[in-house]
């Protein structure tokens, strides 16, 4: 058997080429294209994409984050290309962060962006106001309580805008308004100052504009100088917010005047009883005396210097009230002493015919104790006819009832003095009667 050989040729087809479209970096919220584009082989190809896609492309997509595409093909004799890879970087979008404040009202406060992401900026900026700068100067304003402000931010890119809302919370300021109990006056002057409208979680600070300070509310000083005081006072809330306010020529005080005198004679005799007392005060223009005298009915004066008659004895306590044109008033005491005097008069004769003048024997004096006291009568004789132990209880002249004879009378009186001394007197008396 003979060999027979031939030649065949057999054509290897070119290898599968496969090109992309290049890696791609977009905005957040943008579309972009891909595709992919086969040669080599032997058409018609068959394309397969990770994402389920079929075909070259160009394919429109928005990935919301960064992700990979994968593809490759098979041509018509079943041969497989390799995998190419596409990545499409997604930037992230903008962010903007706001913040909060509380402030007080009236303050300012800045707000100031803090932004991220997107494609890093240059940022446009857009406030709800119409600013368009990264910072917004806010004046606070507490009748919009809460304060809100919107910043848009865009880059030319991503989509949609970044958006921050700030917020401004405004607290009240205090609301200053005070009184006091009085506001002018003679020193030294109490006065008690009252912030209205506050409340026990505010702190207080006064000054009551004579070096003085204070921290409660009522609070309470004395004033002790001749002026005029302006008063300030500062509130500050639990929130922080301050305010204050001056009032000038708040408190006005006005002088004392000064009450002086001294009496001419401080020991008196009960004979020698007038006083006169010699005023020294100075700064006053209206005088009040009070002599202590509650029997007399000339207790008190109104005169610059002042007298006054004591006709009982005994410890007295002058009273001296001055006051000036402001009404304010100044008073001093001064003491002064009525001795009692002993005197006694005796009379030498007496006329018992009840005409109603000289009809009783009886001694006058002062300073005589009226009970410890003792007078005897006795006639010619030596017969006692008549006794008193009482110094008001003098003889009528009468003996056993009937009026005694004219003539001479003995009579011998014991008394004491209202110091306790002892006294003794004797004598005679006459007796002038119309009976013989």
């Amino acid at each position: 058997q003979c060999p027979v050989s031939t030649t065949l040729m057999i054509n290897q087809p070119s290898s599968i080429t496969l090109v992309t479209s290049p890696n791609a970096t977009i905005c957040y919220g943008t579309s972009t294209n891909i595709f992919a584009n086969a040669s080599g082989g032997n058409s018609p190809y068959q394309y397969q994409w990770s994402d389920g896609s079929t075909g070259g492309g160009p394919f429109l997509i928005s990935p919301l984050s960064t992700s990979f595409y994968n593809v490759y093909v098979t041509d018509n004799n079943n041969c497989q290309s390799e995998t190419k890879t596409i990545k499409i970087t997604v930037l992230p979008p903008i962010t903007v962060i706001p913040t909060i404040h509380s402030i007080c009202d009236k303050d300012t406060v800045i707000l100031t962006s803090n932004v991220y992401g997107g494609n890093g900026g240059p940022y446009n900026y857009n406030w709800n106001t119409g600013a368009n700068t990264n910072t917004l100067l806010v004046i606070a304003d507490y009748s919009q309580n809460p304060m809100t402000f919107t910043l848009s931010v865009s880059d030319g890119c991503t989509n949609p805008n970044g958006t921050g809302i700030f917020t401004v919370h405004v607290n009240p300021l205090p609301i200053l308004s005070f009184n006091s109990d009085i506001t002018n006056g003679c020193v030294p002057l109490k006065v008690t100052f009252n912030a209205l409208n506050g409340n026990s979680f505010d702190s207080y600070l006064w000054d009551f504009g004579n070096g003085q300070v204070g921290t409660t509310n009522p609070s309470q000083v004395i004033y002790n100088t001749v002026d005029t005081f302006d008063i300030k006072l500062k509130i500050k809330t639990m929130y922080g917010c301050e305010r204050d306010t001056l009032v000038p020529t708040y408190v006005v005080t006005y002088p004392l005047p000064v009450a002086s005198f001294y009496p001419e004679k401080p020991l008196l005799s009960e004979l020698d009883g007038e006083e006169y007392f010699i005023n020294t005060s100075y700064g006053g223009t209206t005088y009040f005396w009070n002599f202590g005298d509650v029997t007399s009915s000339n207790n008190t004066a109104s005169t610059f210097n002042a007298t006054h008659l004591y006709v009982h004895p005994g410890d007295y306590t002058i009273t001296l009230v001055v006051t000036n044109t402001y009404g304010c008033s100044d008073t001093t005491v001064q003491k002064i002493t009525v001795t009692p005097d002993v005197s006694i008069y005796i009379p030498d004769a007496f006329t018992p015919d009840n005409d109603g003048l000289n009809d009783v024997f009886k001694p006058q004096g002062v300073g005589i104790q009226n009970l410890n006291y003792k007078m005897e009568i006795y006639d010619r004789w030596g017969e006692k006819i008549f006794q008193s132990e009482d110094f008001n209880i003098g003889w009528d002249g009468t003996v056993k009832g009937s009026v005694a004879q004219t003539g001479v009378y003995a009579y011998y009186i014991v008394l004491y003095d209202i110091k306790g001394y002892k006294h003794f007197y004797k004598g005679h008396v006459s007796l002038l009667s119309n009976k013989n």
